[in-house]
This record gives C-alpha cells, structure tokens and sequence, in this order.
C-alpha cells in the first residue's frame, strides 16, 4: 500500500503544474477498484471534518482540508479541473509572499508573526465562546 501512495505521489508530482489533478483523477479511475474509489471519499470527508474542526483549535486545519478536497478530486473532474486553475495562482502567491517575506526587515517579521499569533488566539477564544454558547 505505502509502495503504491508513494508511487502516486511520484506521478503527481512529476506532472505538469495545472494538469497535476486531472492527470492523478484519470489515473484514479483507470487503477483503482470501485471499493479503493469509495474508501479514498470516506478517508476525504473525514479529512474534510477534521480539518474544519482544527480552524477553530490551533493546528494544520487548511492543510488537513486540502488533502481531503485532494482525494475528492480523484473522483471528481469539476474538482479537478478547478484545483488545476487554482494550482498555478496559488504557486505565484507562495512565491510572491516568500520573496515578500526575505525582502523584510526582522522588525517587520515580528510584527507580522505577533499579529498572526494575535488573530489566532482571538480566533481560538471566539471558537470556544461559541461551542461553550451554542454546542455545549
């Protein structure tokens, strides 16, 4: 199993940017049983569920959901061909940002990371608030 992921990973890697999602859906199609098909959306939804439930604690939330929106994508040619258009603007954004971010001065990068830390922790304090007001 882990020798046919890292298989997959190295095809999707190797593909062209903008065509990496369609490719990785044909192939889905092509080399997986309808069983291996339904299991990769169950392991999407849960990805998906517990993503969305890490945006309101602190950890990897986004990353979590992408990887879930990433194997309904194997199933889904909407998805895939939307997750092709967004690949290369958000290559562009990353690497806007990076050179941004070694451009700035230490002062900057403080100011920067105190107010992510900040949003966080407001972002954390509501989520409880309102599981504690609503959910609880």
């Amino acid at each position: 199993m882990i020798a046919v992921l890292r298989q997959e990973w190295e095809h999707f890697k190797h593909d062209p940017p903008g065509r990496r999602f369609t490719c990785h859906r044909v192939r889905v199609r092509e080399r997986s049983s309808r069983l291996v098909r339904v299991g990769r959306v169950v392991v999407g939804v849960v990805l998906v569920t517990i993503g969305a439930t890490l945006l309101f604690v602190p950890g990897p939330g986004l990353l979590v959901i992408f990887f879930g929106i990433a194997l309904f994508a194997g199933e889904s040619a909407w998805l895939a061909r939307l997750l092709d258009r967004a690949e290369p603007w958000a290559r562009q954004l990353v690497s806007r940002t990076a050179r941004w971010w070694h451009g700035t001065s230490t002062l900057t990068k403080a100011t920067v990371i105190t107010a992510a830390a900040t949003l966080a922790g407001i972002a954390v304090l509501v989520g409880y608030l309102v599981w504690d007001r609503f959910v609880r």
